[in-house]
């Protein structure tokens, strides 16, 4: 049965994502690729309805028919990037490398850090090489995304992996892969030849809706943490000899990215289930400074935080963003919300890292899940001890 969307594509794009062709082409107009019960793939063209779905126009071998354009293989030479993988020879021993190339994410900083990072751990685990991202640059050239530009993304995202995201930029016209593969990044390894190059688009999932963290190692994370420049980045709201608490807010444009673009888990954490967790804080981990970082916007102005606004609280908005990651990564205990913001500060801090077990948004094994009645609290107490951040009671 063939997957329509075109008259109802927000309802029914989860319905329709399952089957989405790992083997077919892509085109920058068409949302995507069907499969019907006849095995056969059919590009049904229907509005985009979203940045993760501008995929420039390539070829693939097998697929040439499907492009009237000239193409020319990506180039091969491994980037002046050091995060990125220079992998190792082919599965038939000829000694040259495979070269993995990814589809840039367009949307926003957290998700589009998110699924850099896990392109990077994806080929470090399969040993690619790895040879830049492919934008669609025109459609990112002209977007603006949460009030950024694509010069404002490449800059945040540069300081976040400690290299020249712009580098990275697959620079081809209509560029032709041996391999393009489509889906989740859990795939087991694939035999390829040395020399042959890859593309990756793993959909835009999100950390929720991944069965691919365990690409996350911990030689992996050591390297992005060494890697990044937050982690030597200033904090300067934190005071010296104190523990450092930082909870990030998914406010601003939630209840637009959440119910009206979407169809998807409710994101908004409510402001009682925080509450209630504040004033566990504050006896749990006393003294202790509590930051809170999130944006404001019409729907949540500043007023709309003063519940926040407690002794020893403190309610940072609209700050910039390096500045904000920066504070979440280094603090000892953050408390993330789902939402790629914070994640990816997330997997940047080694010590305590904290989520809601309703909100589930891709948590790491050594994060501390808490449900609404917060009894596995005492596990932050024993995370910092474990730290050497808090001393046993006398």
């Amino acid at each position: 049965m063939l997957c329509m969307c075109r008259t109802a594509v927000l309802a029914l794009a989860t319905l329709c994502q399952p089957v989405l062709s790992s083997t077919f082409p892509y085109h920058s107009d068409t949302a995507f690729v069907f499969q019907g019960d006849d095995g056969q793939g059919y590009d049904l063209h229907a509005p985009l309805i979203h940045p993760c779905d501008h995929v420039p126009k390539h070829t693939c071998r097998g697929h040439s028919s499907h492009s009237s354009h000239k193409s020319a293989s990506p180039p091969s030479t491994p980037l002046n990037c050091s995060l990125c993988p220079e992998g190792s020879e082919g599965s038939e021993g000829s000694g040259r490398k495979v070269m993995m190339y990814a589809v840039a994410r367009l949307d926003g900083v957290g998700e589009r850090v998110m699924q850099m990072v896990m392109y990077m751990a994806f080929a470090t685990f399969h040993n690619f090489s790895f040879g830049g991202f492919l934008y669609n640059e025109p459609y990112d050239t002209e977007h603006v995304t949460h009030g950024m530009t694509a010069a404002d993304m490449h800059d945040l995202t540069t300081e976040f992996m400690g290299s020249n995201v712009s580098a990275l930029r697959l620079r081809a016209r209509n560029p032709h892969f041996d391999h393009c593969w489509r889906g989740g990044l859990e795939r087991q390894k694939p035999q390829l030849a040395g020399g042959e190059m890859v593309l990756v688009n793993d959909n835009c999932a999100r950390p929720g809706e991944r069965r691919d963290l365990f690409l996350l190692s911990q030689p992996f994370l050591k390297r992005l943490r060494l890697s990044t420049t937050l982690l030597g980045r200033p904090t300067k709201y934190f005071e010296p000899g104190q523990l450092r608490i930082a909870i990030h807010l998914r406010r601003g444009d939630i209840r637009k990215t959440t119910t009206d673009w979407w169809p998807g888990p409710d994101r908004l954490v409510p402001d009682a289930l925080y509450v209630g967790f504040l004033s566990l804080l504050r006896r749990l981990l006393k003294p202790a400074e509590i930051h809170i970082f999130s944006t404001s916007s019409s729907s949540f102005p500043s007023t709309s935080f003063n519940r926040y606004r407690q002794p020893g609280v403190h309610v940072h908005l609209d700050g910039d963003i390096l500045d904000d990651w920066a504070h979440m990564a280094q603090a000892d205990v953050l408390v993330v919300a789902p939402s790629g913001f914070s994640w990816v500060a997330g997997i940047l801090n080694s010590k305590c890292v904290v989520s809601f077990e309703a909100f589930p948004w891709g948590d790491l094994p050594h994060w501390i899940q808490l449900n609404n009645d917060f009894r596995q609290a005492d596990k932050i107490q024993s995370c910092l001890r474990k730290q050497g951040l808090l001393q046993l009671p006398k």
